[in-house]
């Protein structure tokens, strides 16, 4: 077990309950603890329930000794903190979703994710080190010409998905009918309505035992879920 007196700071925009960011920050930040590595999780907004899990930036006090690392995928104050910050840095970068995919949806987000981009190129000369979650993410900082581009998955807590299953869902689906499930935010780079589009042809040339199942929030941008209801209501 190691003790060297290094300290590793994640800061997160927000620490989300089952966000695959906020996940896999957490996650690491228990390995880290388990090798005897001081670490601290500090976000903009904390989800409630957490907040002895990590500590909140407007409280945080910058130590110029620390690896600080940044998750990024959206435009945040935490960009100008990161600008001016001492010590190494390294930046996790999770993918800032390309605004053309929110144009038929929500002007909101098209400025929210332009933004995310522009905050994403000044930090191009901010890291030591820049890790991306797949090689797809790598491509496009080494585009962007960020120095040091290395790729590292998320981190995943297979015990979480040991738990208890529901018995009353899962006995709704016990029939002849094949299931494709799609779990995830419901937003247009989801591309949801091709997996519409997947299972009208399956239906038409395969075989009518099929259902899709779509587990994620439908309040997310409603706009494009009612579009995605009314694109299947047409396939039925």
């Amino acid at each position: 077990m190691l003790n060297n007196g290094m300290i590793i700071e994640q800061f997160l925009p927000a620490f989300h309950y089952g966000d695959a960011i906020g996940n896999s920050a957490y996650g690491f930040h228990e390995f880290l603890l388990s090798q005897g590595i001081e670490s601290r999780i500090i976000a903009l907004t904390i989800d409630k329930g957490m907040e002895d899990k990590a500590v909140f930036f407007e409280a945080y006090e910058e130590n110029p000794e620390s690896i600080k690392v940044l998750h990024f995928a959206v435009p945040s104050q935490l960009t100008d903190f990161f600008l001016e910050a001492k010590g190494k840095k390294v930046m996790v970068y999770h993918n800032v979703t390309p605004p053309h995919f929110f144009v038929e949806y929500s002007d909101d987000l098209v400025r929210f994710t332009q933004e995310g981009r522009n905050h994403l190129a000044r930090l191009k000369d901010c890291f030591d080190l820049s890790v991306a979650v797949s090689k797809y993410n790598a491509r496009e900082l080494e585009e962007l010409n960020f120095p040091n581009v290395q790729v590292f998955p998320l981190l995943i807590n297979m015990e979480d998905y040991g738990k208890p299953h529901s018995v009353a869902y899962s006995n709704l689906l016990k029939d002849e009918r094949k299931n494709i499930i799609f779990v995830g935010r419901i937003t247009p780079n989801k591309k949801i309505e091709d997996l519409i589009k997947t299972l009208f042809f399956y239906k038409k040339y395969l075989s009518p035992s099929v259902r899709l199942i779509v587990a994620g929030n439908p309040n997310t941008l409603p706009k494009y879920y009612h579009a995605l209801k009314d694109l299947a209501g047409r396939f039925t």
